[in-house]
């Protein structure tokens, strides 16, 4: 397993200046638009590097003869990929392009559900409406890790996370598929991250957000099919999930056409309210790290522990859902706090007094002796 690591992880990190230099030559840049949280147009598809990765690791470790990740996740992240670099180079309408990604989410699922042993003793309309809705579930994930990759760093932290979290679910439940899946999406965002963070030369792209989307989301659905798995299955996604659908039913019921392009989801209202990419990024790593190791927790725990670890992942969620008002709250009242010292250093109470010469009393008038009242003709 260490194989497919160091090889997905050398093999991001070799290919993406060769992907930066190519997609450089035919000016395919990522422009500033409304959405955007960068301020200058930056080179595109970047994640092409990620899929070469995931694709050499998986084939050397099947050359090795030392099993290798299960037959969806590839998929996965070979047609998802596909789609994606195609919307990156050319365009693909939003119709043509869910058709696609259905399509890829059918390939995957279809192998992904072949290892499941419970699945051909449904009824076949129950079975069909697990197929069916296991392709929504990636596909709505893809989309989901689409939205959310928008500042510096932030996806390439969350495939590390979760990618580490099912390792870590593959090791607990003798899930090899888990295990060799999840370090392949951990060591490709290790090995691509350095172009992306905390200066990002190239971004990940559709076909990188595709990619990754893909290949978690069909892990998640495989451990979430296996009952052990519980929230361990979820925890690692949860905030990507959260924002995603707070941010979703804000702008429907604000009114707002929320197809349109916009900077409103939590991690993008934090740079608004001052944070840099770099801090932004740490933040949403460490709770991420956070949430994922109270759902491995609460798998492995009885009742009532379990119960307080699923508590701790609600608000923790919550916490970060709060955080931008938070931020920003903070912000104005130190923006307050300078007006007001600025206003009391220049107003006149607080300019000291010109000492002044006590003032001169009135002279005293007094009326003149009689002796002294003069002739006024001078006699």
């Amino acid at each position: 397993m260490l194989l497919a690591g160091v090889t997905a992880c050398l093999v991001a990190f070799a290919a993406t200046p060769v992907v930066l230099a190519g997609l450089r030559a035919r000016a395919v840049l990522d422009p500033v638009t409304e959405r955007s949280s960068h301020d200058v147009p930056t080179v595109r598809g970047g994640g092409l590097a990620v899929v070469i990765a995931v694709l050499a690791a998986a084939a050397a470790l099947a050359v090795t003869g030392r099993g290798g990740p299960q037959a969806g996740a590839v998929v996965a992240v070979a047609a998802f990929g596909a789609v994606g670099l195609a919307e990156d180079l050319v365009g693909v309408p939003v119709l043509p392009r869910f058709g696609l990604q259905m399509l890829a989410a059918g390939l995957a699922v279809g192998l992904a559900l072949s290892h499941v042993g419970w699945l051909p003793g449904l009824p076949v309309a129950v079975g069909v409406l697990v197929i069916v809705a296991s392709m929504l579930w990636v596909t709505a994930f893809v989309n989901i890790f689409n939205f959310m990759d928008g500042v510096n760093g932030i996806s390439a932290a969350q495939a590390l996370v979760a990618g580490t979290a099912y390792v870590a679910v593959g090791v607990f439940d003798h899930r090899p598929e888990l295990r060799v899946g999840g370090l392949l999406a951990a060591a490709s965002a290790v090995g691509f991250a350095p172009w992306n963070f905390p200066r990002a030369r190239i971004f990940l792209g559709d076909v990188g957000s595709h990619a990754f989307g893909g290949l978690l989301g069909v892990l998640a659905l495989g451990a979430a099919l296996d009952a052990r798995a519980g929230e361990a299955a979820v925890a690692p996604l949860v905030l990507y999930l959260a924002d995603t659908s707070v941010t979703l039913v804000r702008r429907i019921t604000a009114g707002e056409q929320w197809h349109r392009p916009h900077r409103t989801h939590t991690y993008q209202r934090l740079t608004v309210a001052g944070w840099s990419h770099e801090r932004v990024t740490c933040t949403f790593g460490a709770l991420a790290l956070i949430t994922a190791g109270l759902g491995l927790v609460a798998e492995h725990s009885p009742p009532a522990p379990r119960a307080l670890a699923d508590l701790a992942i609600v608000l923790v969620v919550l916490g970060y859902l709060a955080l931008p008002a938070v931020v920003a709250g903070r912000r104005r009242a130190a923006a307050a706090a300078r007006a007001g010292g600025a206003a009391g250093a220049t107003s006149p109470a607080a300019v000291p007094a010109a000492p002044t010469r006590p003032p001169t009393p009135p002279a005293q008038r007094v009326a003149p002796h009689a002796d002294e009242i003069a002739d006024p003709a001078g006699r």
